[in-house]
């Protein structure tokens, strides 16, 4: 959910979360699908796309309204222990900038074109506004 918050990608709903069974009989999430930042597509050729998350995060459904309180509410809710959400925020403020240019880098080198480029510029512009929001 983190990582959906951070590139802005307010069609992220329990369908694009799936669980597996393990052989030891637990349960572990698998790797999530249909991860777009629907943000950056907001106003450009008059596209209004919706600002409410497909899940609420902490108290807040809106995007913009979501904060660093959210998300330790949230953590609380998922009985995660809130130095391991502090971890996984400092982890991904640390390695999202970088993986979103290896990621445009392989998608111009893919046949994508340079828009790749600015289309990364837009989604780590908007991950850097949200990153404020946790201090």
């Amino acid at each position: 959910m983190l990582y959906n918050y951070l590139i802005s990608n307010c069609g992220a709903h329990l369908k694009n979360y799936s669980l597996a069974w393990t052989g030891s009989n637990s349960v572990r999430f698998v790797p999530a699908y249909d991860l777009v930042s629907t943000a950056v597509y907001d106003g450009r050729r008059g596209a209004k796309l919706s600002r409410s998350m497909g899940l609420r995060v902490g108290e807040h459904l809106n995007i913009d309204k979501v904060n660093a309180d959210d998300f330790d509410l949230l953590a609380k809710e998922l009985r995660q222990p809130a130095w391991q959400a502090a971890d996984e925020r400092a982890r991904l403020r640390h390695e999202l900038p970088d993986a979103l240019r290896r990621a445009a880098e392989q998608a111009v080198c893919s046949g994508f074109g340079e828009e790749a480029d600015a289309l990364a510029d837009r989604i780590l512009f908007g991950a850097k506004v949200r990153m404020k929001a946790f201090g």
